[in-house]
């Protein structure tokens, strides 16, 4: 059945699972759900919420203060140093460790020259 529905005029009216939604304040997650934006956001087909969650890889990150997304691979934070969108395993203190290229070197014991680590 159609439905004849006024919220926005014309230039920010769109038609979103079979609602109209105001594009200056929703946006459509997969042409299925409105979402708000500024507040959930859409991960492949799936709504997430933006303070809390996060999406990597079509997949919603349900604690993004410890998870990052790298190279489309969820890992922790606190294990994981991402390197050129690749995950580089570090022992001991995150904030000891930079990246050399595409992997993590702890920077208290060594150096990196021209993107390799001695």
């Amino acid at each position: 059945r159609n439905v004849v529905q006024n919220i926005a005029p014309k230039r920010y009216s769109q038609c979103c699972a079979q609602q109209a939604i105001d594009t200056r304040v929703e946006d459509c997650c997969a042409n299925e759900e409105p979402i708000y934006k500024g507040e959930q956001g859409c991960c492949g087909r799936h709504v997430y919420e933006v303070d809390t969650e996060g999406c990597c890889a079509n997949h919603t990150v349900l604690t993004p203060e410890t998870e990052q997304c790298c190279g489309g691979i969820v890992r922790s934070k606190f294990e994981y140093l991402c390197c050129e969108n690749q995950p580089s395993h570090i022992s001991g203190d995150l904030q000891d460790h930079e990246c050399c290229g595409k992997y993590a070197y702890d920077t208290m014991n060594h150096a990196c020259c021209g993107g390799k680590k001695p």
